[in-house]
């Protein structure tokens, strides 16, 4: 015996009882929580914060969390920690291995790879010409290698690091072609120059 709703998926209530379940299909849509239908072919809305959670062998891979209507979906590993997070307002991140922009197979941290003539990586400041442009190179506080587009239009490179400098070279790392160092001495072929400006090697 039982009774049911229009629309809702029944289910056993007990033994020998048949009801409604939390499943409304209007034949269109398959919705959970809610009857009003929207353009989607499932639609799942609950006060509950973890809303969608995908298991393998009782382990959890996927979840999708609503918290304080922000959204969230983390992938986890074999050890059932999340890697990879993604978050519509705080942090997200990617500890799962290397991650590509455009190719399948990223050799290194981030690859991006295209054959488009358009630009492959553009910062832009949204905060008017007070707000320089960085791309800093870090291994620690005090130990930066920057490179800076500032407000008055100049384009910056320069080392935070008291015992270091700038070095550019045409054809390997360390071959010291041009040197500034940090009290402002240029060195050419040279990585100490005493004066402002040196030079090793002859100069025709």
């Amino acid at each position: 015996d039982g009774s049911g709703t229009t629309n809702f998926v029944t289910k056993w209530i007990d033994a020998d009882t048949v009801g409604d379940s939390t499943i409304f299909d209007d034949g269109t849509n398959v919705l959970i929580g809610t009857t009003t239908p929207t353009s989607a072919k499932l639609l799942v809305d609950h006060t509950n914060t973890t809303l969608l959670e995908l298991k393998r062998s009782g382990n959890t891979k996927f979840r999708f969390i609503a918290d304080s209507n922000h959204a969230q979906v983390d992938l986890y590993n074999s050890a059932n920690t999340s890697i990879v997070r993604l978050r519509a307002l705080g942090d997200s991140y990617f500890n799962g291995g290397n991650l590509g922009i455009g190719t399948t197979s990223p050799a290194s941290l981030l690859e991006i790879s295209s054959d488009s003539v358009t630009d492959f990586l553009k910062l832009t400041s949204t905060g008017g010409g007070a707000t320089p442009i960085k791309l800093i190179f870090e291994k620690g506080a005090s130990e930066q290698g920057v490179i800076e587009y500032n407000r008055n239009g100049d384009l910056e490179i320069y080392n935070t690091d008291v015992d270091a400098g700038v070095m550019i070279d045409g054809s390997a790392s360390g071959g010291a072609d041009l040197y500034v160092s940090n009290a402002g001495n240029v060195g050419i072929g040279t990585t100490s120059p005493d004066e402002k400006l040196e030079a090793s090697g002859a100069i025709m």
